[in-house]
């Protein structure tokens, strides 16, 4: 797994399938995944234009790494971390788990 902290929270990311994210990684550029990371960014704000900075990268990311990736956000109010996944409109959501 790998954690950031950054100015729009906390996150978590560990991998969900291996071989689908190498398939990524080895048919995409560096510069490949930065472009489709920057423009997931831009569409999402242009379709969510009070959406956050925070909520924009999110889903860039989401998007990017899709099913390959499990997305965890810390909750500030309760210090742990909470996964999440893009729903039907392409927002990132909270997975409420049982």
């Amino acid at each position: 797994s790998i954690g950031t902290i950054s100015t729009t929270g906390s996150y978590r990311v560990t991998i969900k399938d291996w071989t689908a994210l190498a398939d990524i990684r080895w048919n995409k550029s560096d510069l490949q995944l930065k472009t489709e990371y920057e423009n997931n960014v831009i569409d999402y704000e242009v379709n969510h234009p009070y959406s956050s900075t925070g909520e924009r990268s999110e889903h860039a990311l989401m998007k990017v790494f899709g099913n390959t990736i499990n997305f965890y956000k810390l909750n500030p109010t309760t210090n742990k971390y909470e996964p999440y996944k893009l729903n039907a409109y392409g927002e990132p959501e909270k997975i409420n788990c049982p």
